[in-house]
């Protein structure tokens, strides 16, 4: 992959966690952000808010970890890191697909 033998291991659990949890999170559809848009329609929010509320957990915990030098942590760190990288993953996604729905309009 990158040719980093640690960043290839993160990345590879990244891509992991993705397909394990994308089952869970899709709400019974392909849509792997369909989790995010039911809990816009819910709340009354965008799905990026949604998504910025689960991904604020995860860097919570990160910074965290930082601050207390890895002090109380309920999870091990490797599982948030993976979780804030796939989190932005998934706004990545819902960035590209609001740039594509957007109107062109002429300069």
């Amino acid at each position: 992959m990158t040719g980093d033998k640690d960043f290839d291991a993160t990345l590879t659990e990244c891509f992991r966690v993705l397909g394990a949890k994308g089952a869970d999170y899709t709400v019974g559809s392909k849509d792997r952000l369909a989790n995010f848009r039911t809990g816009a329609e819910f709340f009354g929010i965008s799905p990026e808010q949604v998504l910025g509320v689960y991904l604020h957990k995860h860097v919570a915990a990160v910074f965290s970890y930082i601050k207390t030098g890895g002090q109380s942590e309920s999870e091990p760190i490797e599982g948030r890191i993976t979780d804030v990288i796939n989190y932005c993953l998934l706004l990545s996604k819902l960035v590209a697909e609001k740039k594509r729905a957007a109107p062109v309009t002429p300069k």
